[in-house]
């Protein structure tokens, strides 16, 4: 299943996004100054967001290619049989 169609608990959602927040704004604030904390340029989250994005597509062909090459067919048994007399 491609990662874009499962659904995260809204939970892991929210808090992904505050700490992914918090960590993008903390540089601006005093308390980022306090740590010598620089805020990153632009361009580089922007290629930070690039890379992750063809990561994820890559990994997604991935999955495809070693699932088609290294998945064998189920194999069914037969049921076992009653031990009715």
């Amino acid at each position: 299943m491609p990662f874009f169609l499962s659904k995260p608990n809204k939970w892991l959602t929210i808090n992904i996004a505050v700490i992914l927040g918090l960590a993008i704004l903390l540089p601006y604030t005093p308390l980022g100054q306090v740590f010598g904390f620089v805020p990153l340029p632009m361009t580089f989250l922007l290629v930070l967001v690039g890379f992750i994005v063809v990561y994820l597509i890559l990994v997604e062909f991935m999955k495809i290619w070693f699932y088609q090459h290294n998945s064998e067919p189920p194999k069914f048994t037969a049921a076992p049989r009653s031990l009715k007399a």
